[in-house]
């Protein structure tokens, strides 16, 4: 069975492994929006709906109920946001999920003339400073692969957890 969850590199899809059946197959998708557009008859996945930095992730709930889908439990996962970078010469924008630009507020706050843009997860926010060769994102230390880690601490507290629905059609 399809398990589905938002990116390849990203606590989303640490949720699905802890979550999942030995038979279920893991199936990134790039939003949340895909996510929960893509689950079908029999499949599952999970979507983050709280974190207790930043609050409701958007959209969650609201997808849920469009798509017709059934929660059928929650799991917590413990968060530790890095925030890295292509080159620090060049630190004038962030690209990251809102919730991340959130709970990383006190450590972007170095940054007063950094543009935070919000992008559809860390992963993407990751994606994006690579093809750019310039700016910041914020995600698991883990996908900043070839980047510079600034910090393996950026959000405002340490005692940091995303609450995820699982979800079925």
């Amino acid at each position: 069975m399809n398990y589905y969850h938002l990116g390849r590199i990203t606590y989303s899809k640490m949720a699905a492994e802890e979550t999942r059946d030995e038979s279920d197959t893991l199936v990134a998708k790039p939003s949340l929006e895909e996510v929960a557009r893509s689950i079908k008859k029999g499949e599952r996945s999970v979507m983050a709906y709280w974190n207790l930095l930043s609050g409701e992730v958007p959209n969650c709930k609201k997808l849920i109920k469009e798509h017709n889908l059934k929660i059928i439990g929650t799991h917590r996962v413990y968060i530790r946001m890095a925030a890295g970078c292509y080159s620090r010469t060049k630190l004038d924008v962030v690209y990251s999920h809102p919730n991340a630009l959130i709970q990383c507020s006190d450590y972007l706050s170095r940054y007063p003339n950094i543009k935070q843009i919000p992008v559809e997860s860390t992963e993407k926010g990751i994606e994006i400073i690579k093809k750019i060769k310039h700016g910041m994102a914020l995600g698991m230390k883990e996908a900043f692969d070839g980047l510079e880690i600034l910090t393996e601490d950026a959000a405002n507290s340490k005692e940091n957890y995303t609450d995820f629905f699982i979800v079925e059609k």
